[in-house]
């Protein structure tokens, strides 16, 4: 099958999903042209007023990105379109796909806090397939649910590395109620590690800890290879209830992870993944956790068994097999 594959214009989270879904495609053997989008935007910014205001320069900006996608896809002789994290796309976009006849299918990536955003971009073109890894979102509205995945080439055991130790680990962006709850922790005697983007007062007992920079997916593995226990919260939602991308790759890579409590982590991984509600039981589980090695080891072998097979291969079979069940046709026909 001939695929044209949109990348979105971030570089780093959604672009992993987005990489994930890239290389399981050519895994199947399908023939896959990339329409880069934010390389697209980086060259059209440079052609744009810097004058206009912000709102109207990035309409500006998303619509001379996106209006030669359906070119692309003509030319291409594109089965499918598949757009990652659509909400840089401009609308233009998907009404020139639709009007070309040309199935496309979004797999959304910023649900539930853009819910709203994106069922309004997808009703742009109605004979779209969406689909999202949050299970609430798709249950509200009718979306396929794909729940987050592992890429196998990258996510497995890697050895550990003295350099790079430590007792905890969190990878991450620093959200405010990530610094809220952790400085609530009596860190003492514990080697906690943050890595990521993080905004610290300068008196914030998180500062030692604190390295700055961004880590590549393919570098992560060999982080939580080296680290005793590697922190998985969530960003903060009262709708959310699926397991983000971490839970699956930490899993996947034989780390021990203690996560906060979310509903399908508790279904996923049985018990396999020890979660807390609150600063106190955090404290009180990395604590148990670091005198146990073998409790460590334990929790990363059943957590990684619990997995299995949960890849992105896997969670492309179920797409195309939803769409060519019932999409598959419905756009040309449109």
């Amino acid at each position: 099958m001939k695929v044209l594959f949109v990348y979105p214009v971030a570089m780093m989270s959604v672009s992993d999903v987005a990489a994930g879904y890239h290389q399981a495609l050519l895994r199947a053997g399908h023939d896959v042209k990339v329409y880069h989008l934010g390389k697209r935007w980086a060259y059209h910014d440079l052609a744009i007023n810097p004058d206009l205001p912000e709102p109207e320069r990035l309409r500006a900006l998303s619509k001379q990105a996106s209006e030669t996608m359906v070119i692309e896809a003509w030319y291409h002789d594109a089965d499918l379109v598949l757009i990652v994290s659509g909400l840089s796309v401009h609308p233009l976009a998907l009404q020139l796909l639709r009007k070309g006849g040309i199935p496309t299918c979004v797999i959304h990536t910023e649900s539930p806090y853009q819910d709203e955003q994106q069922a309004e971009w997808s009703a742009h073109y109605p004979g779209m397939l969406c689909c999202t890894h949050e299970r609430t979102s798709a249950e509200k509205y009718g979306w396929l649910y794909l729940p987050h995945a592992y890429d196998p080439m990258i996510h497995w055991p890697h050895r550990h590395e003295d350099d790079v130790a430590s007792d905890v680990l969190l990878l991450g962006t620093g959200w405010p109620e990530r610094v809220k709850l952790l400085e609530a922790v009596d860190w003492t005697g514990i080697d906690l590690r943050l890595i990521g983007l993080w905004q610290l007062d300068p008196a914030s007992p998180l500062q030692r800890a604190y390295r700055p920079g961004i880590v590549a997916n393919i570098d992560a593995p060999r982080l939580y290879a080296s680290a005793k226990v590697c922190l998985n919260l969530h960003r903060h939602s009262d709708e959310a209830v699926s397991a983000n991308p971490r839970a699956y790759e930490l899993a996947a890579c034989g780390a021990c992870q203690l996560s906060d409590a979310r509903a399908d982590v508790r279904t996923l991984f049985d018990g396999s993944v020890p979660t807390f509600t609150t600063p106190a039981e955090l404290s009180d589980r990395v604590r148990q956790l670091l005198a146990s090695p073998s409790d460590r080891r334990t929790c990363a072998a059943e957590a990684r068994a619990r997995v299995d097979g949960e890849t992105f291969d896997a969670r492309l079979d179920s797409l195309l097999t939803h769409w060519r069940a019932g999409y598959g046709n419905a756009s040309r026909a449109a």
